[in-house]
């Protein structure tokens, strides 16, 4: 062997062992997506429906409404809700974690579009006099978040104060709702 050969060995050596130890080396989990991030629940039905419903849906805010344009600041919706049925299960995805602070039921008339005087209902925890907040945790969906919406009372100021509560007096005095 000329000695050229001999200094190349150890160096060679090394690589040598270098290579088939990262080859063998477990490289940890492969990276996944997260699964879908939302809210869900069921919402329950009581009470005749009226034959001027075109629609219903969910909405969910970030923050709850302070201004008129706020309404449009929705975090993400369910607009395929089936309102025929006593009951649905919704989902809504959501782009992002956090704490939602109002998560509503509204319906449209026929022929008509969306406006203020369509809340059905809101998620809260019985015994609370507010929305209740959802938080949500990126690549999971918070489940459990039922409503119930009642048919009966769609023009009830009384049975929407939960919901309505979380709203400033200013921006209930705009819709034409003040306390």
């Amino acid at each position: 062997m000329d000695r050229g050969a001999v200094r190349a060995w150890p160096g060679a050596m090394l690589w040598a062992v270098l290579l088939c130890w990262n080859s063998a080396c477990d490289h940890g989990l492969e990276a996944r997506p997260p699964g879908p991030t939302g809210i869900s629940g069921l919402i329950t039905f009581t009470g005749e429906r009226p034959d001027d419903i075109e629609q219903v849906a969910v909405a969910v805010y970030r923050e709850t409404p302070q201004t008129l344009s706020d309404f449009w600041a929705i975090g993400g919706w369910d607009t395929e809700v089936e309102f025929t049925a006593r009951e649905y299960s919704y989902f809504v995805p959501l782009d992002r974690e956090g704490t939602y602070r109002w998560v509503v039921v509204a319906w449209r008339r026929k022929d008509a579009f969306w406006n203020f005087d369509s809340l059905l209902g809101c998620y809260h925890i019985p015994g609370d006099d507010l929305p209740s907040p959802v938080v949500v945790t990126q690549g999971e969906i918070t489940g459990g978040i039922d409503i119930s919406v009642d048919f009966e009372v769609l023009e009830d100021e009384a049975s929407q104060a939960t919901c309505l509560g979380a709203l400033p007096p200013e921006l209930l005095d705009e819709l034409g709702r003040g306390r």
